[in-house]
Parts: structure tokens; sequence; C-alpha cells
């Protein structure tokens, strides 16, 4: 299992502009899942995943 930011949905290590269009694209056709920006599992993208990409991006640098 690889570690990474809650907000980071494609594996590449870092929180970024990919990573927003996806959970963005969940959000707005009522996808779910990691890879649909569903960041907390709860089955919906809402702003809780929001604030979990946010608190990730603002986060990076720090060690995992």
């Amino acid at each position: 299992m690889k570690y990474t930011y809650y907000g980071d949905d494609d594996f590449n290590g870092i929180v970024n502009f990919d990573d927003y269009s996806h959970i963005d694209a969940g959000f707005s056709n009522g996808r779910t899942g990691w890879l649909n920006g569903d960041l907390d599992g709860n089955g919906i993208v809402n702003f809780d995943d929001y604030s979990l990409i946010d608190a990730a991006f603002n986060s990076q640098g720090a060690q995992l």
C-alpha cells in the first residue's frame, strides 16, 4: 500500500490541478469513489471532500 495525501486521488505524490479536476467532475456528475473525489468514502462528493483536498494541498511537503 502506498501512502499518499487525502487529496492525491491519482497517486502521483502531489495534490494539484488534476486532483481538483477529479473532485469537481465527481461533484458535478454525482460520481463516487476515490478517483472521483469521494475522499472520505461516504458515498458522496461534498464539502467535506473539498476540505480534505484543501488541507492536503496546504500541507504538502510535510512528511507522510
